[in-house]
C-alpha cells in the first residue's frame, strides 16, 4: 500500500549547518529545497527576492541543495556554491550568480562563475560533497520529491509558489490555514473510512427522518452533457455507481495488482492464500442460502450473499490504522477486492436480460489501452 509523504522538514533549521538569509529570531521561516539546473527554481529565485523585500526582517530564508540525479552539472554547481563558501565564506554571491543564469549550463559556465569571483580550484571537492548529500538526505527524509519545494515555518508547502499566495502561507491567514487543515486531514489514514462511515450514519439518519422525501429525489436529480443530439444525462445514483464506483475499484484493483506483481503478495504461497480465501467467501455462502432458502423464486437469490462491500471492508480496515499489520491488510483488501470482481462476473452471467456487444467492445478496448500504457512504463 502507498505510503504519505512525510510533511514536516528534517531536520529543523540549524544556523550551524544552514545557510540563512535574516535574523535567527525572525517570526517566519522559509526553506526551499532548490536545483542550479532547474528552470523553476530560476523563476522561485525571484519570488524569493521579492518576498525578502516585502517581509524584511521578519522573514528568515534557508536554502538547502536538491541536485539532479540525472544532471552532473546541477551537481557540480551546488559543489561550486559549497566550494565559495568553504574558501571565502561567501555563499549567497555565488548562489545568486548561479540562479541568474540560465538552467541550461555548461561547465565553461561554472568555470566563468569561479573565475568571477576569483575561486581558486577545489582540492576539497570531497567535504563540498559531503554539505550537499547531507542537503540530498533531508530532502529525502522531508519527503521532497520535486524542486523547487518549499518548506514553510517547518511544514511542507503544497500551494502555488507565487508572491502573494506564498506570503499569503506565511502569514497564516484564515484561508492558508483551512486549506491545511483540510490537507492535514487528507493526509490521515483513516481518513477515508471516517468519512465513509459518519456520510453512512448520516444517509440512514436522513433517509429515516422528516428531509427522506427530500434526500431521495437528490439522488433521482438527472446530471450530465449534451452536445446537440447526443449527449449523456444519468440520475446522481447512476453516476456514482457507474462512474465513481468504476474509478474506485480501477485503484483498488491496481494496488492489489502491484501487490500480486512486486509486493507482498508476490509469491506463489503468498498470493495463493488471499485467492483461495476469496473463493472460499463465495462459495460458502452460496451453500449457506441455497441449503436455507426454499425451492423456487428465492432460490434465484443465491448469488446475493457472496460480494463483500468493498468500501466498507477497506474502511474498517483503514480505520484500525497501526492495530492491523500491513501483511493482514493487503491480504483482507485482496480477498474483498478478488471477492467483488468475482461476484460482477456472476452478475454479469446469470443476471442479465441482454448481452450489449458495443458495451462489451468498449470494455475490451479500455482493458487493451491499460494494457498498452503498462508495455509503455505509465
Amino acid at each position: 500500500m502507498a505510503k504519505a509523504r512525510p510533511t514536516k522538514l528534517h531536520p529543523p533549521v540549524d544556523p550551524s549547518r544552514d545557510h540563512i538569509l535574516g535574523d535567527s529570531d525572525a517570526e517566519m521561516t522559509l526553506v526551499e529545497f532548490g536545483d542550479y539546473a532547474c528552470s523553476s527554481c530560476h523563476a522561485a529565485h525571484e519570488v524569493v527576492a521579492d518576498l525578502r523585500d516585502r517581509f524584511g526582517a521578519r522573514m528568515r530564508y534557508v536554502f538547502r541543495h536538491r541536485p539532479s540525479a540525472d544532471n552532473g552539472n546541477s551537481k557540480s554547481a551546488s559543489d561550486l556554491a559549497e566550494h565559495a563558501f568553504r574558501t571565502t565564506g561567501e555563499f549567497w554571491p555565488v548562489h545568486d550568480a548561479l540562479m541568474k543564469r540560465g538552467s541550461d549550463f555548461s561547465e565553461e559556465d561554472l568555470e566563468e562563475v569561479a573565475r568571477d569571483f576569483n575561486l581558486p580550484p577545489c582540492p576539497e571537492k570531497l567535504a563540498t560533497e559531503v554539505r550537499v548529500k547531507v542537503d540530498l538526505e533531508s530532502a529525502e527524509e522531508s519527503g521532497v520529491v520535486i524542486t523547487p519545494t518549499f518548506f514553510l515555518n517547518g511544514r511542507r508547502y503544497e500551494g502555488p509558489w507565487d508572491e502573494n499566495t506564498l506570503a499569503e502561507a506565511l502569514l497564516g491567514t484564515l484561508g492558508h490555514r483551512l486549506h491545511a487543515a483540510t490537507v492535514d486531514f487528507v493526509r490521515w489514514g483513516p481518513s477515508a473510512g471516517f468519512l465513509l462511515m459518519t456520510m453512512s450514519v448520516l444517509a440512514v439518519a436522513l433517509a429515516n427522518s422528516s428531509l427522506g422525501g427530500i434526500f431521495e429525489s437528490v439522488w433521482t436529480m438527472l446530471c450530465g452533457f449534451q452536445v446537440g443530439d447526443a449527449g449523456l444525462v444519468l440520475p446522481l445514483l447512476s453516476w456514482i455507481n457507474d462512474g465513481l464506483l468504476a474509478i474506485f475499484f480501477l485503484v483498488v484493483g491496481l494496488e492489489i495488482k502491484r501487490e500480486f506483481t512486486v509486493g507482498r503478495l508476490a509469491t506463489f504461497r503468498s498470493g495463493a492464500l488471499p485467492v483461495f480465501a476469496a473463493f472460499g467467501g463465495i462459495f460458502v455462502p452460496i451453500l449457506i442460502y441455497l441449503l436455507i432458502a426454499p425451492p423456487g423464486p428465492l432460490a434465484k437469490g443465491w448469488a446475493v450473499p457472496i460480494a463483500t462491500d468493498t468500501a466498507f471492508a477497506v474502511a474498517i480496515i483503514v480505520l484500525l490504522g497501526s492495530r492491523v499489520p500491513v501483511e493482514l491488510r493487503v491480504f483482507l483488501t485482496a480477498a474483498v477486492i478478488i471477492d467483488d470482481l468475482v461476484a460482477i462476473g456472476i452478475i454479469a452471467v446469470f443476471y442479465t436480460d441482454a448481452i450489449s456487444v458495443p458495451y462489451l467492445i468498449a470494455s475490451a478496448a479500455v482493458t487493451g489501452l491499460l494494457v498498452a500504457m503498462n508495455r509503455w512504463g505509465i
